[in-house]
């Protein structure tokens, strides 16, 4: 992939994310306008977390490092696309079977019915996630970035008209089909042929369970923090939940405009020079990188911190919510903050990490960090009964994975002579 491919790619998935950002604002500011900051937003927030509790484990960011690599080495590229749909398939019934568990454990009955419906928009997607991630090999960005707009338009209509909780787990099923059908159009002009009903011939492949579930849970595990994050905050105080989600919008607009764009559209070319053993260009490429990367998280960072109030009035101050509501909001966007700043170093980190193989570190570090993570929610829940605690602690995270990461990258580079270095 050319650099002039990357900075298309760039401003390809800048524009589809920031425009899938912004739907997700205007969803918020939809749920914020009906139903203020209390039981009824949570319920909804919940609604559309549950199911990105496992869309976010099997992510195209989380299973791509897989398939990416592959579809590189070999020319069998419909024979890998459809056995890893097979694989991921079966593995998702059991992640969905262990969330629908959670979900009649935390909730009344009715409620944790609506949150199960709302499960089956995750087969669509699960497909959605492997054509995407053979349109990201194909440097076709265009429909992979911009499959949130198309998935949240039934989602704002069914909250725009009030709809009941039933109705609107409906619109997000709806919503995953509509996702998916542009990628299976892209796909298949680029000679893609998609079996859906039968198993591909396994003499020319067949993925490893293992693998797939290192990949997954390497990646993904750490992209569920948002949603357990959540879940813990419904425990404390109605309207928790919509605070740290509304605030959570806020920050993901300027990071999806210019901080994550350029991770993912570099990682097939990173992938593909440490492939090849351009030693020298990988060095110099990954370097400015991260220097940008860290230029462009500064410069968001102080926007955020020194107009925080400002951004807060103009973004929620129009649909009714008390000036207590949108001081809360201020306060939760302080708290991500340090999140931020770190949030694309860490992408570019764990890019450097995909493309090398190093799956089995990321897998350690995901989990220990999940795993510190949700014990420090529950000192939170049950100590301190404060839900801001919870994004101080997602901020704390971010840090210590970087420095983890940034630590373990140094080490191999001093080690085996790696031809990239840390800035």
């Amino acid at each position: 992939m050319s650099i002039k491919k990357v900075i298309t790619g760039s401003l390809i998935i800048t524009a589809g994310l920031f425009s899938g950002r912004i739907f997700g604002y205007i969803r918020d500011l939809l749920i914020a306008k009906s139903y203020g900051i209390g039981e009824i937003s949570d319920k909804i927030v919940l609604l559309m977390s549950f199911p990105d509790f496992i869309n976010n484990l099997l992510s195209t960011s989380a299973l791509g490092v897989l398939i990416i690599p592959l579809l590189q080495k070999s020319k069998f590229h419909n024979e890998i696309i459809n056995s890893f749909y097979f694989s991921i398939l079966k593995i998702s019934i059991v992640f969905i079977f262990i969330t629908t568990g959670l979900a009649f454990m935390l909730y009344e009955n009715y409620f944790a019915l609506i949150l199960v419906l709302s499960l089956i928009s995750t087969i669509p997607n699960l497909f959605n996630v492997v054509l995407s991630s053979y349109l990201n090999f194909k440097s076709h960005f265009l429909w992979p970035s911009f499959g949130t707009l198309f998935f949240l338009i039934p989602i704002l209509i069914a909250i725009l008209f009030k709809f009941n909780l039933f109705l609107i787990s409906a619109s997000i099923i709806l919503g995953s089909f509509i996702r998916l059908f542009p990628n299976l159009i892209a796909s298949s002009k680029f000679g893609l042929k998609i079996n859906i009903y039968k198993l591909v011939n396994n003499k020319v492949y067949v993925p490893k369970y293992k693998d797939i579930l290192v990949a997954i849970l390497s990646s993904g595990i750490f992209l569920i923090l948002p949603i357990i994050d959540k879940i813990f905050a419904s425990l404390i105080d109605n309207g928790s939940a919509s605070l740290m989600s509304f605030s959570e919008k806020i920050i993901m607009i300027p990071v999806s405009l210019v901080i994550t764009p350029m991770t993912i559209s570099n990682f097939p070319r990173i992938s593909k020079l440490i492939f090849k053993s351009e030693n020298k260009v990988v060095k110099s490429y990954i370097n400015l990188n991260y220097l940008i990367i860290l230029a462009l998280s500064l410069s968001v960072v102080i926007v955020l911190y020194f107009l925080n109030d400002l951004i807060v009035r103009i973004l929620f101050g129009f649909v009714s919510l008390s000036a207590h509501n949108l001081n809360d909001i201020s306060i939760y966007l302080n708290a991500f903050l340090v999140y931020v700043f770190f949030s694309g170093l860490n992408l570019m980190n764990y890019n450097l990490l995909y493309a090398k193989n190093h799956l089995n570190f990321v897998l350690k570090l995901s989990s220990a960090l999940v795993i510190f993570k949700i014990i420090l929610n529950i000192l939170a829940v049950n100590l301190f009964s404060s839900s801001l605690l919870i994004v101080y602690s997602t901020s704390f995270m971010a840090l210590l994975q970087f420095i983890v990461s940034y630590i373990y990258l140094l080490k191999r580079k001093s080690s085996s002579n790696e031809a990239y270095s840390i800035i």
